[in-house]
């Protein structure tokens, strides 16, 4: 799960990100259930400053990048 086009101050970074992981975990962004999500999602809300502009290029890059991983390119 990543958010995009806000600045997440649970992760050290204090400029606009366009492409973060809501679990701060880089290597492991993964949620499981919808549960989770939704968990997630709340609690780390109030850790995330809004912010713009906000550029899709790097959140859709990612989703390709996952999409080409698990069709094993």
């Amino acid at each position: 799960m990543f958010g995009f086009g806000g600045i997440p101050n649970f992760m050290g970074i204090h400029e606009v990100n366009h492409c973060f992981p809501l679990n701060s975990n880089n290597s492991n962004p993964y949620i499981k259930s919808i549960d989770g999500v939704l968990k997630t999602y709340n609690e780390i809300l109030k850790n995330i400053q809004f912010s713009g502009p906000t550029y899709f290029g790097p959140i859709l890059k990612q989703f390709e990048n996952h999409c080409l991983k698990e069709k094993g390119q």
